[in-house]
């Protein structure tokens, strides 16, 4: 009795974070799939609401508000392949879960993943610090807190 208690709990732990990682997949997939048209549209809307955003709460001149735009414009290019690349990598280590793959496998794409999210982060990371260059040392302790409060 203690033997099949203890074998259902091990059998549980093991397939709890595997259940967990394909419900965050499946709750991803079940988004709604973006075509080009929809995500100019909304990237436009995006960068512009966060250019007013920047320029209100920055107080940027003409210049370092334009300047924004040009690095905001430069990362989102740099990163949509990477985007691209990292829907189909969770794509395919979804299908990887949902079928019979070996746990190295599986491995395999996690870390190609991973990869990914951490090559767009890093892109992220330069294009805050592009931003950095360009603010004066009071609007860089603004942003700092404003960081702060997103991050809270």
């Amino acid at each position: 009795m203690i033997a099949r208690t203890l074998v259902s709990v091990a059998a549980l732990s093991l397939i709890s974070p595997v259940s967990t990682y394909a419900t965050q997949f499946n709750f991803e997939q079940s988004q709604p799939q973006d075509n080009l048209q929809t995500v100019q549209i909304f990237s436009q809307r995006g960068r512009s609401k966060t250019i007013k955003k920047f320029r209100e709460k920055l107080d940027l001149t003409e210049e370092q508000a334009t300047q924004v735009e040009a690095i905001q414009t430069r990362y989102r290019a740099a990163n949509e392949k990477s985007y691209q690349e990292l829907r189909k990598a969770r794509e395919e280590l979804r299908s990887l879960l949902t079928n019979n793959a070996n746990p190295n496998q599986l491995r395999q794409k996690h870390i190609v993943v991973q990869s990914l999210q951490q090559k767009i982060g890093n892109n992220h990371f330069e294009a805050i610090l592009a931003v950095r260059e360009i603010l004066t040392p009071e609007q860089r302790q603004k942003m700092a807190e404003i960081m702060a409060q997103q991050e809270g």
